[in-house]
This record gives C-alpha cells, structure tokens and sequence, in this order.
C-alpha cells in the first residue's frame, strides 16, 4: 500500500509539473490555478493515506 501511494504522489508531481509548465508557456493563469490546486489536493491526499496507513498499524516491507 505504501508503494502505491507514493505512485500516485508521483503522478500528481509530473502533473503539477506539465501544467506548470504549459501555463507558461501559454501565458494562460487558469493553467497556474489549476496546477496549485491539484497539488494541495495531492499533497492532502498523500497526508490522508500516510495517516490511515499508520492508524491500521501496517509496517513497510523491507
């Protein structure tokens, strides 16, 4: 679960990233607002899952 969640933490970081990116490349501020705000909500996300894994009492495989 732990692998799986730093996954999508991933995907959510190359996406903020590609819509950065293309925000200023158009020069569009809509693109820059929905980039901050799918990284607050990954950045939530990630927070959620990492405190329900440590509620359920799961230990990383080593």
């Amino acid at each position: 679960m732990p692998d799986r969640v730093l996954a999508l933490d991933l995907i959510g970081l190359l996406s903020v990233s590609l819509i950065g990116l293309y925000a200023i490349a158009s020069g569009e501020s809509l693109f820059l607002d929905a980039a901050i705000a799918l990284a607050l909500i990954s950045f939530l996300g990630t927070v959620a899952f990492s405190r329900f894994i440590e509620w359920r009492g799961e230990e990383p495989d080593a």
